[in-house]
This record gives C-alpha cells, sequence and structure tokens, in this order.
C-alpha cells in the first residue's frame, strides 16, 4: 500500500482518518468515552479510533461502556498506552478533557482537537478549555449538554477542517524574535 500523504505540517496522516480520544488519568472519562463510542455506533463514520481510558479508569466504568457495533472503520479501547504524544501526532484529531498535561500535550501534537473538560468539583479545566477555543485551536463541548451528536459534531467539523501545524513552544526564542522585531534588529543578535 503506498505511504499516507503528508499533512501540512509535513507529518504522514492516517488514512482512514485517525480519532484518538483520551480520558486522562480516567477517573472520570466515563461519560466522554460513552458518548464517542455511542457517537461512532450512530453515525457510523468512516474513521478508526482510538480509545485510551486512562490508568485510573474504573474497571466497573469499563464493563458498562456500550460497543461500538457495526461501524466502517476500527475501534480500539486501551486502558494506557505507552507513547501518547506520539499517537496523538498521527492522529487527524484529538478528543479529551481539558486536564493540564492532556492539554499541554495536544498543543505540542500539532493536531486539532475537541475538548469536553470537567467542571465539577472546581472548572479549572473549563476555563483552560474556554480560553483555548477562543484562540481557534480545539472545540469545546461542555459536558454538562455532552450528547453523542454534539460530540461528533465537532469531531467531524475538525476533521474536514487542515490540519494546523505545531505550536512553537519556545516562547524564549520567539519573544526575543518578536522584540526584535519591534526594534528591527535581527533575532540572532538579539539572542546572542
Amino acid at each position: 500500500a503506498p505511504p499516507d500523504p503528508p499533512d501540512a505540517a509535513g507529518q504522514s496522516r492516517p488514512s482512514p482518518p485517525l480519532v484518538l480520544v483520551t480520558g486522562g488519568g480516567g477517573q472520570d472519562a466515563a461519560p466522554l468515552m460513552s458518548a464517542y463510542l455511542r457517537a461512532v455506533h450512530a453515525f457510523r463514520p468512516p474513521v478508526d479510533s482510538q480509545l485510551v481510558l486512562g490508568p485510573d479508569f474504573p474497571g466497573r466504568e469499563r464493563a458498562t461502556l456500550p460497543p461500538a457495533g457495526e461501524t466502517r472503520a476500527r475501534v480500539r479501547v486501551a486502558g494506557f498506552v505507552p507513547d501518547l504524544p506520539g499517537r496523538m501526532a498521527r492522529s487527524n484529531v484529538i478528543v479529551g478533557m481539558a486536564g493540564y498535561n492532556t492539554v499541554c500535550e495536544i498543543l505540542a501534537s500539532g493536531r486539532p482537537a475537541v475538548l469536553v473538560p470537567r467542571v465539577a468539583p472546581r472548572q479549572e479545566q473549563l476555563l483552560r478549555a474556554r480560553r483555548w477555543a477562543r484562540s481557534g485551536r480545539v472545540r469545546l463541548v461542555d459536558p454538562r449538554a455532552l450528547t453523542p451528536r454534539a460530540l461528533w459534531e465537532a469531531v467531524d467539523e475538525l476533521l474536514e477542517l487542515p490540519a494546523p501545524g505545531r505550536a512553537e513552544l519556545s516562547g524564549g526564542r520567539v519573544a526575543a524574535r518578536r522584540a526584535a522585531s519591534l526594534l528591527a534588529v535581527p533575532a540572532r543578535e538579539a539572542v546572542g
């Protein structure tokens, strides 16, 4: 088979598209995982799906996850994968909650994402997801309005967009270049 075509960031994208769903640690990821599996069953999208429940996903919750049913592509479920950031970088869309580590890994991957943040007992994830959604890099699905349709519509919208490039995470160099451009000094001289 020919290799998968590269995306805008120059990385090979799988065909059919790959949606990676991560539950972070997993303690409270059951509603997200259930909604995604129900969406795959209802809409039968032509995508492959990798669900990474998280190491702390409760066993009793795993037993109650709905089956994906007949789909047009594969659905794989794992409690843990050793190279989650690498899998994120190879996916077309990432679906996750909005914990600090998950958001940092998504940002570093350069992949578009759908965030379904935790809203209780604290709203820290919701605040982070709202802020990042305003940047245009992610879609936010409020967990209080989480349905298979709402989740799939957000995923499908991102599958239609060209993939964004990797985010620049070297803040010091970025700040030096911006300051140098304001002062009309070459960045190399400004950084030293």
